[in-house]
């Protein structure tokens, strides 16, 4: 079985990311960069001057082994993320990959 991970960030730590996924040896994903968001009233990623930066989306499918790994990695990560830092990770099973 498969999970389909998608981590979804504040455009700032994407550098910390990505050294999160070389750490664990992975290769394969499709990285959305530049997205604008809302996060909240007060949170936004709009690219503008009045809400300025951006967001990202990195999508990765992972053996559910390899997923347990990767997401307490991720987890440590979050607890030391400041705390105004969007970020989540939001995973699902896969059924099928062709």
């Amino acid at each position: 079985m498969y999970k389909g991970i998608r981590i979804v960030y504040d455009s700032v730590i994407e550098d910390r990311i990505l050294k999160i996924l070389k750490s664990e040896n992975i290769e394969k994903y499709i990285k959305f960069p530049k997205l604008e968001g809302v996060w909240g009233k007060e949170l936004r990623h709009l690219n503008s001057h009045i809400w300025p930066g951006t967001d990202g989306i990195i999508f990765l499918m992972l053996p559910e082994e390899k997923s347990v790994t990767v997401l307490d990695k991720f987890r440590n990560f979050k607890k030391k993320l400041e705390i105004d830092v969007p970020f989540m990770i939001v995973v699902s099973p896969i059924e099928e990959i062709i």
